[in-house]
């Protein structure tokens, strides 16, 4: 498993960002089934990492390509949603780096 700054680091290499983490901090509206941190890069780039959490016993969804495709679907019926610039999905540790969008989650 990656630690948080290897997830972040091989996240923004897959989304081609090769500028150095200033901070990461956690967003405070994370939910069960997803953790998120602000990450700012030292240019001031703004991006988020999402963390995807699975606490049932059930199967877990294909969860990076659902997000490609509820954004996808959203941004078709006129909804501002962040880009997803790359995931990572592997057994125990799902992951994604969107764009950061001010304003409220649509939860």
């Amino acid at each position: 498993m990656f630690t948080q700054v290897e997830l972040v680091a091989e996240l923004l290499r897959q989304a081609g960002l090769s500028q150095a983490v200033a901070s990461i901090r956690p967003l405070f509206n994370s939910g069960i089934t997803n953790q998120m941190d602000l990450i700012t890069l030292e240019d001031g780039t703004r991006l988020v990492l999402r963390r995807y959490q699975w606490p049932w016993e059930t199967p877990d969804l294909d969860r990076p390509q659902k997000e490609n495709y509820v954004h996808a679907l959203l941004r078709q019926a006129g909804v501002p949603v962040p880009a997803v610039l790359a995931h990572i999905d592997r057994v125990g540790q799902a992951a994604c780096l969107m764009e950061f969008i001010p304003g409220e989650n649509l939860g």
